[in-house]
């Protein structure tokens, strides 16, 4: 529901009653336009911090809504007509709002003027903007910075090109820069790099907190990415990455999350590297997300400090490298992290459509099962297991009754759904719908779950739910993903009607089927 109804509601109680401040929520404080001018607004309303808690609640509300809101607000009084405007233009999607304001725009040429105080003034407003398209920006572009308070920024293909003057700031903290991954002419690609050269030399390295840089990295952009030692956030997604890159981001000292890739680094070059870091390593090093050979990763384990990362998650070509290198990789993770993991995220980048008939058909029976997960029960603290796999792990029902008391605090589990799209047509599926029993009983705090089952043997042959044995509930449960549904136009009714009667607290349902979906937001009133 939107902010409008509720001033109804609470600016007489506060006009009559100001004590009621201290105990009405932030979303009955929030405010609307319509009818908030007629009433007699009381003085509380006035104090910064109660206008601060209102705002931080619209700024709350989904983008759209959000925007309405403040729009509202900036037309309600004079007191809240200026941090409403600075709330509504603190972020905007492109630099149109703000060319709008220029006198003398024109389709074919863009206004002359760089003074114009209404511009100057809004433009005052903005922490952040994104660009995505090339602007003729040439009225403001002798000045040194369009936008001073500009906190974050976000630049993608086109908006490469956008003058430095619109995209620096002294005060910027957040930065993403998407050049494109060679799909562009070569020249193209350059005029891209040369842009984010020139930014990264104006860029105050102090103030800058987190990074996120997708496309070619030139030498000259790996040696300014070195220098930036105060980030406490980075992520690169480039095609080739330099060892001694990943080398100098490893003594990052504040640097708390880090997601690159390094497939095709050799791992001997990227161990040369790293040994040469005089001091630790990846000291505050809290999230990781790497990609790369699974020898690679394990490499740059090596050099993680004992029991500091609590998030990791890794993409390899698992199945290529043997189930052997996978247990003396998760090993070697578990010997670094059994103390503090508490989500652990692992995507097999094999292609199973390519892979030769024979490795299809004769998948290891360890697959992913519990003599290759055995190491990870050290971790007692994990919340979030997922495995993205080419074809589901080896786990049976009674398997997940083992995982349970692994890791009894788990919260989020996902091995998975049931896709013949992707899988023999002989794939022989070692869970059943008794596992959900398995699950209400032995991971009673799960509030995420995903389980390769097939749907449909929910029903018995006559379509209807079928009869259980045991009458067990899982409460806690929010969301559930299951896997392709059969003529799921046919039994969608009765298949909801199961799940539900095992999970009455779902409030989230994935399915690609649209029919199960529709019915599930009837049967809970979610629509």
């Amino acid at each position: 529901m939107t902010a409008a109804p509720y001033v109804l509601l609470c600016a007489p109680v506060l006009y009559e009653c100001p004590t009621s401040l201290t105990v009405l929520s932030p979303h009955l404080l929030a405010v609307s336009t319509y009818r908030l001018a007629e009433l007699a607004m009381h003085r509380a309303l006035l104090i910064d911090e109660v206008l601060q808690l209102i705002f931080d609640h619209c700024a709350s509300l989904p983008f759209t809504e959000s925007r309405r809101t403040f729009c509202q607000l900036a037309r309600c009084c004079k007191a809240w007509k200026e941090p409403a405007l600075d709330r509504l233009w603190a972020r905007i999607d492109s630099p149109a709002p703000l060319l709008r304001l220029l006198p003398c725009v024109d389709e074919q040429d863009m206004p002359a003027s760089d003074s114009d105080s209404v511009f100057i003034a809004y433009a005052s407003r903005v922490k952040e903007i994104t660009y995505r398209d090339v602007q003729k920006l040439s009225s403001v572009d002798s000045l040194e910075m369009v936008l001073p308070r500009l906190q974050a920024v976000t630049i993608s293909h086109g908006g490469c090109f956008v003058p430095n003057a619109w995209k620096f700031s002294i005060h910027l903290k957040h930065l993403s820069i998407d050049t494109g991954l060679l799909h562009d002419h070569r020249r193209v690609e350059a005029e891209k790099c040369n842009s984010a050269e020139e930014l990264f030399q104006r860029i105050h390295v102090s103030s800058l907190r987190s990074l996120r840089f997708r496309g070619q990295l030139t030498p000259a952009l790996s040696g300014m990415l070195a220098s930036f030692t105060q980030l406490t956030t980075l992520t690169l997604r480039s095609l080739l990455m330099d060892c001694e890159l990943l080398a100098a981001i490893a003594t990052f000292p504040h640097l708390r999350s880090l997601t690159m890739s390094a497939i095709g680094v050799d791992h001997e070059d990227l161990e040369h590297a790293l040994a040469q870091v005089n001091g630790p390593c990846f000291s505050a090093l809290e999230s990781l997300d790497l990609g790369g050979s699974v020898v690679a990763l394990q490499v740059v384990l090596k050099y993680l400090p004992e029991n500091k990362l609590t998030k990791f998650r890794m993409e390899a070509d698992c199945y290529r490298h043997g189930t052997v290198s996978l247990e003396r990789f998760l090993e070697q993770l578990v010997q670094k992290t059994s103390k503090s993991l508490r989500e652990l995220t692992i995507q097999d980048l094999t292609d199973h459509y390519w892979l030769e008939p024979q490795m299809r058909t004769q998948m290891p029976s360890e697959w992913f099962g519990l003599s290759l997960l055995r190491s990870l029960a050290a971790c007692k603290e994990l919340r979030k297991l997922e495995l993205t796999l080419m074809v589901p792990p080896m786990v049976s029902d009674t398997d997940v009754e083992i995982l349970g008391k692994w890791w009894p605090h788990l919260e989020d589990l996902n091995l998975g759904t049931y896709d013949m799209s992707y899988l023999p047509h002989d794939w022989q599926f070692l869970m059943t719908p008794a596992v959900f029993e398995v699950v209400a009983k032995h991971l009673p705090r799960l509030r995420q779950l995903t389980l390769p089952v097939r749907p449909t043997d929910l029903l018995a042959s006559d379509g209807r739910p079928a009869p259980g044995e045991s009458k067990l509930q899982h409460k806690t449960l929010r969301a559930l993903a299951i896997g392709d549904v059969p003529d799921a136009g046919a039994c969608a009714s009765e298949l909801v009607q199961a799940i539900l009667a095992i999970f009455p607290s779902l409030d989230t349902l994935d399915c690609s089927s649209q029919e199960i979906t529709e019915q599930f937001s009837v049967s809970t009133g979610s629509t």
